[in-house]
Parts: structure tokens; C-alpha cells; sequence
């Protein structure tokens, strides 16, 4: 922190490229450029522009929906947040969870970023190898086997839409629409999907320690009985293994 403020103080500019980004609008293949894209076939007054180094929508409403996309990145990193300081329990802790929870902070950032450019898939390709990696045996095993499959379906239809009908989707045409919308609904399931598995998935207490509970408390019976005393059968059953 201190080296960037003293490089920040020294070289006037250096962050330019915040103010820059923060001043970008929905690029034509983003998540959130597919409703605006398919009104248009009805007339809604949109259209493709060349800025910021992407060719971006320009038109009523792309501007708060372009600002509204930032805000639903930090809630979909809030919810990750939230999952990991409240529901999460730390016995369930595995690398199989680790990678999990990298791919759905990923997953979110990509379908709530207002560029979705193809290279973005290759990220989340890598995570996906990794979750589908920790399905071997031996393993704990992936909870996003699903989002992953659905991310790799996406990859494949990205080659489709560029470089072969990215024309069509500069221009709104039908097919390189379609294919685009399609591909951005199959991201956002398999994001709301991970979300899902790695909210519900991780927060019941591991079976084991509920397995020894009748055990743990027939034992703690017997050691408040009087001396003399016969054990309760758990307690003796506790015993015998114990000495097993």
C-alpha cells in the first residue's frame, strides 16, 4: 500500500486506469448487452460503438445498467463473503472446497463484469479442470461438477460466436444474437447453480460427529451413575469398540 501511494505521488496518471474503467460501458457479448441486443429487433433505439478499446452498446439505459453492474458484482461477492464467515463449517474445509469457492467468485465476476470478452472463459476453463480434477477416486469430490460441465458447453459455443459470427453481433443480427443470449443464459444458470451448491452444501455439520453424539452422551450417563452401578448399553457397546 505504501509503495503504491508513494508510485501513485510520483508518477502523475498512475491510476488513470481506474477512472477509465470505471467509465466503460456494456460490451456487445457482456451478460448484460443480451436483453438490450434482442429489443432490439423490436425497435428499441440502440446501438454498437467503437470506445475504450471494445465495441460497446450506446443507447437509453445502458449507462445505469452499466453503473447497476457493478453493484451486483459486490453483492455477488457478498454473498461469498457471507457464506464464509457464517455458514460455512470448518470441518467440511477440503482443496476440492477451495477450488469450489475460487470458481464461483470467478463465475460471478465474469457474468456481473460489463466485458465478457471470449479470453474470459479460459479462466474459468482452468478452475473447471481443477473441480472436475477432485472428482478421482480417493478424493473428497467437486460441488460444482454441473457449473463446470456448463462452462465448458459455453467455451464451445464462444468459438461459434467469435470469430465466426461476431459481425452478426456488432450488427444485431439474428443468429449471432441468439447464439450470444444463449451462451449468457447457460453462464448465469451455471453461476446461480454454484451459488446455490455452495450456500446449501457446506453448512450441516459433518455426519460423523452426529454418528457419535448417542454415544458420546450414554458415556457421560454411566460416569454420573452411582459406583456399582451397571453402564447403560451404549455406554458399554462404547466400551468394546474402544478396547477393539
Amino acid at each position: 500500500v505504501v509503495v503504491s501511494g508513494l508510485l501513485a505521488a510520483a508518477l502523475p496518471g498512475a491510476l488513470s486506469f481506474l477512472d477509465h474503467q470505471s467509465s466503460r460501458g456494456i460490451e456487445v457479448e457482456a451478460v448484460f448487452a443480451s436483453p438490450f441486443m434482442i429489443a432490439s429487433w423490436f425497435g428499441y433505439p440502440i446501438r454498437t460503438v467503437h470506445e475504450d478499446g471494445n465495441f460497446q452498446l450506446a443507447g437509453p439505459g445502458t449507462g445505469v445498467v452499466a453503473s447497476g453492474a457493478i453493484l451486483l458484482t459486490l453483492l455477488g461477492f457478498g454473498i461469498v463473503l457471507w457464506w464464509r464467515l457464517r455458514r460455512f463449517h470448518p470441518d467440511r474445509w477440503s482443496p476440492a472446497l477451495m477450488y469450489d469457492a475460487g470458481f464461483t467468485v470467478l463465475l460471478v465476476m465474469v457474468v456481473t463484469s460489463r466485458v465478457l470478452s471470449p479470453q474470459y472463459l479460459i479462466w474459468l476453463i482452468g478452475l473447471s479442470a481443477l473441480c472436475l480434477a477432485e472428482n478421482g477416486p480417493g478424493r473428497r469430490g467437486t460441488l460444482m461438477a454441473t457449473p463446470a460441465r456448463l462452462v465448458l458447453a459455453c467455451t464451445l459455443v464462444s468459438q461459434l460466436e467469435f470469430p465466426i459470427l461476431f459481425l452478426q453481433v456488432l450488427t444485431h443480427g439474428f443468429l449471432g444474437t441468439a447464439v450470444v443470449a444463449a451462451r449468457n443464459l447457460v453462464l448465469l444458470a451455471a453461476t446461480l447453480i454454484a451459488l446455490r451448491k455452495l450456500w446449501s452444501a457446506t453448512t450441516r455439520e459433518p455426519a460423523s460427529r452426529h454418528a457419535d453424539a448417542p454415544l458420546e452422551a450414554a458415556a457421560a450417563q454411566d460416569l454420573l451413575q452411582p459406583a456399582g452401578a451397571s453402564a447403560t448399553p451404549g455406554a458399554r457397546e462404547h466400551r468394546g469398540a474402544s478396547t477393539a
